[in-house]
């Protein structure tokens, strides 16, 4: 968790301008966009729906009821409804430009409904909500009404029709008893059937009637009635837009979108890091980590370990040089090829410095330039072009000498790569260079050997051979880890070993002895602070520039 967790921080120190900028961008973004729009108010009316009254249990009452609240939710928006309150109001909009305006929600567990309708006028907001409120109170009355009317439709033809007959009887009945033989027993006879015939539909009507009305109440019981719970109000505040809450949302999205992008970059980026786990990559340790400095890229500067001793960088090679010296322990290293997987590295600087850095140590140190495709060693020493490691691969009676170059630095000789030849690859599989390496050694403790990119040529393989190791040297953030994995087997597959890893051009707030070295080592320290602080200084890994090749 703790790796996991200055992993994250190594990250956010590498990303901070876009985890930063992302999200004030976003944020002042969806400011201005708010703070643009028109004011626009809410006005809200209820509606209460009371359900009749059936014969269900309460369950299935409360369910029917929430469901019934959820179809009249979805009734209020229909072209029916809205179009009653277009007509109504002499609305100019359309049924479709209408429902973007309403936004029609139920209260959960209550049988209320929410009428709201957004607008820029405030007065015609609230009167848009109560007019839908009260239309769509008397659409469902109407639907009712509709509803008694077409189930009383068979028993009101049946009273009207009984109507009827009663009313012929009774002009019958008439008749006979105004006729002048009413007396007469067969007139008399009609008379009472009649008169019977009467009383029958007398009772069928009025029988009808009574069923006609307990129709009307029952259905009006079980219908489900709405009426308006409370009439919306002119809203004095604009609802929207809420530029705050907007903005920030967008600072919430641009953080997101940041955070997003820098883990996708980081997923897919495959570089080597300072927590990349070199033993796994290429069977050999981190011996230092050496951070880029802006002031140590050009001219004598790239010689920080002797211009700028008490820097960061120059501690930085020193804590290489003591891991070498463990490296030391297991098996003695006279002659070290330094290599890399590929070009602008900065294994020639690192070279360089840490030949500086031994021979201060007191180590007699010789620095052989057999990069003899792009040699530097002479530009960052300062020499012309001359007799050098060439001139002695060609010459096998020559001492090496000859080629070699005093330093004013104590300790320190340099070996140029001489004149450049046509196949550097075979001058350097001569058995010359065995020889040379010998007798170089009678006379030097470590023999640091500048080579060219071990992907690109052949030449690092011709000379590690001839050597005790090899370090690689690789670029934070640039090598990638297939490369130095690939460089590592290289080497391995011909038994030559790999003593360790240098990474190089590390950014500095990313180094894990940054803040140390900052706090220890100012560039003015003196050389008592410098002694005293070296002991601790040298259980860390440092921070150093890391030039070109």
């Amino acid at each position: 968790m703790e790796i996991d967790l200055r992993h994250a921080v190594r990250i956010a120190r590498r990303w901070w301008w876009l985890l930063l900028l992302a999200p004030l961008v976003a944020g002042t973004s969806a400011y201005i966009a708010g703070d643009r729009q028109q004011d626009v108010y809410s006005a809200t009316a209820m509606l209460r729906v009371s359900p009749g009254a059936g014969g269900t249990s309460d369950f299935n009452a409360i369910q029917a009821s929430q469901s019934l609240t959820e179809t009249y939710r979805l009734l209020i928006q229909t072209e029916p409804v809205l179009q009653r309150v277009i007509d109504e109001r002499n609305l100019s909009y359309s049924v479709d430009e209408l429902q973007d305006f309403v936004t029609v929600s139920t209260i959960q567990d209550t049988q209320l409904i929410e009428v709201s309708v957004s607008s820029p006028d405030p007065a015609q907001a609230a009167l848009i909500a109560n007019t839908i409120a009260t239309e769509f109170e008397s659409y469902v009355a109407e639907v009712a009404a509709a509803e008694i009317s077409q189930t009383r439709g068979a028993i009101e033809q049946e009273i009207r029709q009984t109507g009827d007959e009663l009313a012929q009887a009774d002009e019958q009945l008439g008749v006979l008893e105004a006729a002048a033989d009413a007396n007469d027993p067969a007139v008399r006879r009609q008379i009472t059937s009649l008169t019977a015939d009467r009383e029958r539909l007398a009772r069928e009507w009025t029988e009808l009637q009574l069923i006609d009305r307990s129709i009307v109440v029952d259905i009006a019981g079980k219908q489900t009635k709405v009426a308006v719970a409370e009439r919306a109000v002119l809203p004095e505040v604009p609802y929207a837009p809420r530029v705050r809450r907007s903005a920030a949302l967008g600072v919430a999205a641009g953080l997101l979108i940041a955070l997003g992008a820098v883990g996708l970059i980081t997923y897919l980026d495959t570089s080597v890091k300072v927590d990349s786990d070199f033993v796994v990559l290429t069977g050999a340790p981190l011996l230092a980590a050496i951070a880029t400095d802006p002031k140590l890229r050009t001219g004598k500067e790239q010689l920080f370990a002797s211009s700028r001793p008490n820097s960061p960088p120059a501690e930085a090679v020193r804590l290489l040089r003591t891991n070498m010296e463990f490296a030391n322990a297991a098996k003695r290293i006279n002659t070290l090829v330094i290599t890399s997987p590929g070009h602008a590295e900065g294994k020639s600087t690192v070279t360089a410095n840490l030949g500086i850095a031994m021979a201060q140590a007191g180590f007699a140190t010789v620095i052989i330039d057999a990069d003899l495709r792009r040699p530097s060693q002479h530009h960052y020493f300062g020499l012309r072009e001359g007799p050098g490691l060439t001139t002695l691969l060609t010459h096998p009676h020559y001492s090496w000498d000859r080629g070699a170059v005093r330093l004013t630095i104590p300790n320190l000789t340099l070996v140029p790569s001489g004149p450049l030849p046509p196949n550097p690859a075979d001058l350097l599989s001569l058995d010359r260079l065995s020889d040379l390496l010998a007798e170089i050694a009678k006379e030097a403790d470590i023999i640091l050997i500048d080579t060219p990119p071990v992907l690109a040529v052949s030449d690092p393989l011709a000379v590690a051979r001839k050597t005790d190791g090899v370090m690689l040297v690789c670029r934070a953030g640039h090598t990638r880890t297939e490369a130095l994995t690939d460089a590592a087997r290289a080497f391995q597959q011909g038994d030559i070993r790999v003593i360790g890893v240098v990474l190089n051009q590390l950014r500095r707030n990313e180094g894990p002895g940054h803040h140390y070295y900052s706090d220890t080592y100012p560039e003015k320290a003196t050389p008592s602070t410098r002694s005293k602080a070296a002991q601790p200084a040298l259980r860390r890994v440092g921070v150093t520039d890391n030039g070109t090749e």
